[in-house]
């Protein structure tokens, strides 16, 4: 096929928003590599994006035109050499559901890509502050925020803590906020995959609406996750483990001493 022009219509669902960010990078340079072997005609790539605010991330699609998402757009073929939708998940999940692909693999192979998982942030990551505000960030959409925060102030009292609610905010101001913590703990969601792209050390509770392969993360030694039981007793092993990693690392300058804490003495509020 000779390129001409080629239409990205990205997730309508937010959480998809950053995976797609992985699979059009790979893409892109897909072509790139096959406009240079003299294989594809260079021509224009649109990028359509369904809110604003997304906008924010336009550093992350060199090349593309940016446009806002038109549900009555014209897709005829006289319009567009090539339209890919990746409006709704449907057709990836069942691929995923079937293979046990995650969502960027699944796009790769209906669309002729090799994403990462996890996408580069680029210059982006110079916006994140070594200098933090706060050293753990609850998600208040946990099933449990309340006692977990009740757990952490409790055993780490010289910890900066916050509750957050991220799914109600601007994209730019999930990144400042996230970028202002050591640590995140959070249900799945766009703000998790984005800690996960910003390498904020991330605890995570995944629920089970989607296949667990579908929309993890890859395996760091910052990053804990939780499938299917989102009770704060699950969360807080992870939390006190990956603090106990950060604080033997050197993360936080070696001052918050933490001290094992058994489930028996959480569950007496020892």
């Amino acid at each position: 096929m000779k390129l001409e022009k080629v239409l990205i219509r990205m997730p309508q669902v937010q959480e998809l928003f950053f995976p797609a960010v992985a699979f059009v990078h790979d893409y892109m340079m897909q072509l790139t590599g096959q406009m240079r072997a003299g294989l594809q005609r260079p021509g224009t790539v649109t990028l359509e994006l369904w809110r604003e605010d997304q906008f924010f991330f336009t550093s992350l699609f060199p090349r593309l035109l940016l446009e806002n998402g038109d549900k009555n757009r014209n897709l005829s073929r006289s319009e567009w050499a090539c339209v890919i939708d990746l409006r709704t998940p449907t057709r990836a999940l069942e691929l995923g559901a079937t293979a046990g692909k995650h969502v960027t693999d699944a796009w790769g192979i209906m669309f002729g890509a090799s994403p990462r998982v996890i996408a580069e942030l680029g210059f982006m990551s110079i916006w994140i502050p070594k200098e933090k505000e706060w050293d753990i960030l609850v998600d208040a959409e946990l099933d449990e925020p309340v006692v977990l925060m009740e757990w952490i102030n409790q055993n780490f009292p010289d910890a900066k803590t916050d509750f957050v609610q991220l799914s109600r905010v601007r994209y730019s101001e999930m990144f400042d906020k996230l970028g202002s913590t050591r640590m995140y703990v959070g249900r799945r969601s766009a703000s998790t995959y984005l800690a996960a792209m910003m390498k904020i050390p991330l605890v995570e509770y995944y629920p089970d609406d989607f296949p667990r392969t579908f929309l993890s993360k890859p395996a760091r030694p910052d990053y804990r996750v939780f499938f299917g039981d989102g009770r704060a007793i699950n969360l807080w092993v992870g939390v006190q483990e990956l603090w106990q990693t950060l604080s033997d690392t050197n993360y936080r300058d070696g001052t918050l001493t933490v001290r094992p804490v058994s489930t028996a003495e959480l569950v007496a509020g020892k």
